[in-house]
């Protein structure tokens, strides 16, 4: 089904605004006026230092998601995702390249929507499964690959990069030259040369392309 030009949603996160009420009502309990407490209040109060460590465990995911991939990078389907594993994220945290997984044995490396969770963009044509499973493997060395040691390479850019950066477009791109920030980085493939079902806002669509319906 065709998706035409998804928009990025704006969203807060819950704990972030928890967490600063938190620290906002601890801290002015820090300031109380002696005056106003028979015992004044010291931030080695027990009672405090665990409400301060329990607002800042609280800000954020457990577990981190890069923002930017180098040679040398290998990831591997955790048997623990659900539906789908995120391996690169955006610098909003709306979108990640991740392993979508397929039929519950199977994969996609796909752009996924993470509120939504829904895919934007995959890897290869449609109907191209990797195991989810030990054998399949991503691979960043200069080409992004999926590999698989009894099938084969399922998928490459077949670039010669130095990194692999996923925009807030949300287009994965292969860079080659100085740091992410340096503006003399090249683009040596990005994904928006190679929509699948779906076109996103700023994506341009050129009589060279075609879309595939899922």
């Amino acid at each position: 089904m065709l998706k035409n030009l998804i928009r990025k949603p704006l969203y807060i996160h819950v704990s972030t605004t928890l967490t600063c009420f938190h620290l906002t009502f601890i801290f002015s309990l820090l300031s109380l006026n002696n005056t106003k407490m028979k015992t004044p209040i010291h931030v080695t109060n027990p009672l405090l230092l665990f409400l301060l460590v329990a607002a800042f465990l609280s800000a954020g995911p457990s577990t981190a998601v890069t923002q930017q991939l180098l040679q040398g990078f290998v990831a591997t389907p955790d048997p623990r995702a659900k539906d789908f594993q995120p391996i690169l994220t955006d610098s909003t945290g709306n979108f990640s390249l991740s392993f979508l997984r397929v039929n519950q044995h199977q994969l996609v490396l796909a752009i996924v929507h993470v509120p939504s969770g829904v895919p934007l963009w995959q890897a290869g044509r449609v109907g191209l499964l990797a195991r989810w499973g030990k054998p399949t493997q991503l691979i960043f060395n200069g080409s992004l690959v999926i590999t698989d040691a009894r099938s084969g390479l399922f998928w490459s850019t077949e670039t010669d990069g130095d990194r692999l950066v996923l925009t807030s477009e949300p287009n994965l791109q292969v860079l080659k030259g100085r740091d992410a920030r340096n503006s003399l980085s090249s683009i040596l493939w990005q994904s928006f040369d190679f929509p699948s079902d779906a076109l996103v806002e700023s994506q341009n669509f050129t009589s060279a392309m075609r879309l595939v319906s899922s």
